[in-house]
């Protein structure tokens, strides 16, 4: 039988967790429901700590940007937040699809700021 190593016992979400993403050091999480984004990071004793929460629409899908400063999180309204995961705020907004955003890829050769003039939306 497996057994639990660690868990999250700080109260999270009120709604059902929607999306995961991991930074690419390991050292936080995004998860993200109807209401609210929220960065854990490792504490003391490594403990996952919830450190920020943000209110969002219905998150479906979400990735960290490279450098781990910035996520996205697409919603089922179609829209694309870009949030600031130091300055726990949102960034931008951008109005992507008429529908759902169900999954966000980065591309190896896109550039790291989520400002930059090249980032694009593609609909498919």
């Amino acid at each position: 039988m497996a057994e639990i190593k660690k868990s999250i016992s700080i109260p999270g979400h009120r709604s059902f967790v929607r999306t995961l993403s991991c930074c690419s050091n390991g050292s936080s999480i995004l998860s993200a429901s109807d209401e609210s984004v929220k960065i854990w990071r490792r504490g003391l004793n490594d403990e996952q700590k919830c450190t920020t929460t943000m209110p969002c629409e219905v998150s479906l899908c979400s990735v960290f940007l490279p450098g781990n400063k910035h996520c996205i999180v697409g919603t089922k309204n179609g829209l694309l937040n870009i949030c600031d995961v130091d300055k726990r705020e949102l960034v931008n907004s951008i109005e992507s699809h008429d529908g759902f955003v169900k999954c966000i890829c980065l591309s190896p050769d896109l550039p790291p700021s989520p400002l930059h003039p090249f980032f694009t939306a593609y609909n498919f």
